[in-house]
């Protein structure tokens, strides 16, 4: 029987690798489906999918598109396995249970959409945000002879010599952030631009005073480009700011996955920085997570967006149009982000030579209520 106190994906690998090794699945046999599973541990198919993909990437199961996932036979060839002839893994850092579940679902369904119809399997990998857990996948994936790796995580950059090397040894593509300093491919959205576009439309609509909040323990490369954006907009109209209104990051204090999962934390956080900036005009939110927050600080505050503060975002979440006032945010195309990675990576599979590509998605502004603008639509 599971440990109980083992987080459900493990508890589901668990009881599934034992059942194999006691011969209650045997080899070519079909294991139950994920909504059977799901009903099972009483958890989501997604929690069930984690655990099934982890037991792929060890080699114990595999998966036959459209029919199931079914226990690996070593001594004899997998039926209907002719279907992929490739495996890719998506390492990431997690899906979650917070507010960008539904476009981390949408990466990922674009990204198995099209190695599909290159006959290569996906296979998910989720690290909690523990940089020695994204090693261990990287070793075992590449001692498997896995063919290509995609990756998505909040990786450190003390982590580049690492990354150098994982990337000399398989085809390997950065989604959405990466490793300064690592030569590889990458798929990452126009965060400069956006930045500068945020910047431009706010000192248009008669800002100065703009501030940049990151709630995240790591300054990412995206974080960092959407901030080097819009200094560089406040530098060409000579507005001339004081640091404390630019946080780049915020270190982890708790052992969440991520920052902008701990609400409470978050919304004191941004409650402190409003009080330290009483004069604030208006603030670039990181995500729409922490756009949210800040609604919910000036709430605390009684301060009204976007009399007294306009905010512009970025994710463009289904919540952005419904919040009050509507919130201004960047559509970041997240579908093509996943289909433009998938198509490269399995570029590289094919030939890996050449040099590094960089394929950079544009944004969408929809501009809203928080910024006190009309409603729009800005392409960059």
């Amino acid at each position: 029987m599971a440990d109980k106190s083992l987080p459900v994906y493990k508890q589901i690998k668990e009881y599934i690798s034992d059942a194999i090794q006691k011969g209650s699945f045997e080899p070519a046999s079909k294991l139950p489906s994920e909504n059977k599973l799901a009903s099972k541990f009483a958890t989501s198919r997604h929690t069930v999918r984690r655990a099934l993909d982890e037991l792929a990437a060890l080699g114990l199961v595999y998966k036959v598109q459209g029919v199931g996932t079914f226990v690996a036979d070593s001594q004899s060839p997998s039926p209907g396995s002719s279907s992929y002839s490739k495996r890719v893994a998506l390492v990431m850092h997690t899906i979650g249970d917070h507010l960008f579940s539904p476009l981390l679902f949408a990466l990922i369904n674009n990204i198995e959409r099209t190695l599909a119809e290159q006959g290569i399997q996906l296979i998910y990998l989720q690290t909690d945000g523990d940089p020695e857990l994204e090693k261990k996948y990287f070793h075992e994936l590449i001692q498997q002879g896995i063919d290509g790796i995609l990756n998505y995580t909040y990786t450190p950059q003390e982590s580049a010599d690492y990354f150098a090397d994982v990337v000399d040894k398989v085809p390997f593509v950065f989604i959405d952030r990466y490793i300064e300093g690592v030569s590889a491919d990458r798929v990452v959205g126009m965060d400069y631009a956006a930045g500068r576009m945020a910047g431009e439309h706010l000192v248009a609509c008669g800002y100065q005073r703009i501030g940049y909040f990151d709630f995240e323990p790591i300054h990412s490369t995206t974080s960092k480009g959407r901030l080097a954006g819009l200094l560089s907009v406040l530098e060409e109209k000579n507005i001339k700011l004081p640091e404390q209104y630019f946080v780049k990051c915020v270190q982890r204090t708790t052992n969440r996955v991520s920052v902008v999962q701990d609400l409470d934390f978050m919304v004191s956080g941004i409650r402190s920085y409003l009080e330290t900036n009483p004069d604030l005009e208006a603030v670039v939110a990181f995500n729409d997570a922490v756009a949210v927050r800040f609604y919910a600080a000036c709430q605390h505050l009684n301060l009204i967006i976007p009399t007294d503060l306009a905010v512009i975002s970025f994710g463009d979440l289904d919540l952005a149009q419904f919040l009050a006032p509507t919130l201004t945010s960047f559509n970041q195309q997240t579908a093509l982000l996943g289909q433009a990675a998938a198509n490269l990576i399995t570029e590289r599979i094919n030939d890996n030579t050449g040099p590094r590509k960089i394929i950079e998605i544009p944004y969408n502004l929809h501009i809203r209520e928080s910024c006190g603008y009309r409603q729009r639509t800005r392409t960059i």
